[in-house]
């Protein structure tokens, strides 16, 4: 859950290098924690779209990984945006009770000023400490091989 010190403009952050840099940072995020495989229910194909779970126009959670979640292209397009009541249930019994409404609280929210920087630090950071979490369990499950 990251939550963010704003300082900064956001008159026309779609057309800023800097919306830029965090998406693509966002992405990778998201690609980080999710392992690659695309998360809808037991799909098995390559994650390639990180999914906003609410909308980018939500400027207090566009770059909060939690608002993420990696899909195939096939579960984005025909599952996320031409039947999104149905993705909404997945999501829900995906999210543990109470923590989709918080999300979607936040999302809602008024926000002003972008601290890009700290942004950028933060996505990083999380960046780090998803693929730090994923070489120690895998680390974990070679010694246990070896047993």
């Amino acid at each position: 859950m990251l939550y963010f010190l704003l300082d900064g403009d956001l008159s026309s952050p779609t057309m800023d290098p800097r919306t830029k840099r965090l998406d693509a940072l966002w992405r990778d995020a998201v690609r980080a924690r999710d392992g690659e495989r695309c998360q809808y229910r037991s799909c098995k194909n390559v994650g390639t779209a990180a999914h906003h779970i609410f909308s980018r126009r939500h400027k207090a959670t566009r770059w909060d990984p939690e608002n993420g979640i990696l899909l195939c292209f096939y579960c984005h397009i025909r599952i996320a945006h031409e039947d999104p009541e149905i993705f909404r249930d997945f999501l829900m019994g995906r999210f543990p009770p109470g923590r989709f409404e918080k999300l979607k609280m936040r999302a809602m929210g008024i926000m002003g000023k972008i601290d890009w920087s700290l942004v950028e630090m933060t996505l990083n950071q999380y960046i780090k400490e998803v693929k730090g979490a994923a070489t120690k369990e895998t680390r974990a499950g070679a010694v246990v091989g070896r047993s």
